[in-house]
């Protein structure tokens, strides 16, 4: 689950449990949202620390695992988008079958985790929480 969703979920049902109808109530309630934050970005900074020692494992089921997971994502984009078009036209020239289709969904999930594009890592750097 994204650390975003999580924050707002955690802070939206600290919202419904303790409407704001005084300051003290408000002065608390912001208090928990950062002491959320902080626990959130403070296991992000861990995860990311974990990563780097990953990556500089020279056990290939240690720092293998990412960019094997990225390579079969960029092989199975290129199927979906690329080769299986080609290889469709040559079997449909033929008279046989077309190839089965790839669900991409699941794969931009993979992949844009993979990347940070999910929206967190960008966040993250313009807030400058985490290093850049």
């Amino acid at each position: 689950m994204e650390p975003t969703l999580i924050i707002s979920t955690i802070i939206g049902l600290v919202n419904k449990i303790f409407p704001t109808d005084s300051y003290e109530v408000a002065q608390k309630k912001i208090e928990l949202e950062s002491q959320i934050v902080s626990i959130v970005t403070t296991q992000m900074a861990a995860q990311a620390e974990i990563n780097k020692v990953e990556a500089q494992s020279s056990n290939v089921f240690v720092a293998g695992w990412r960019p094997a997971i990225g390579w079969i994502c960029a092989i199975s984009f290129a199927y979906g988008f690329v080769i299986k078009d080609f290889i469709d036209y040559y079997l449909q020239m033929k008279g046989l079958p077309s190839l089965p289709e790839i669900d991409t969904k699941d794969l931009m999930v993979v992949m844009t985790g993979m990347l940070g594009i999910g929206g967190i890592d960008a966040l993250t750097k313009v807030k400058g929480l985490i290093g850049k």
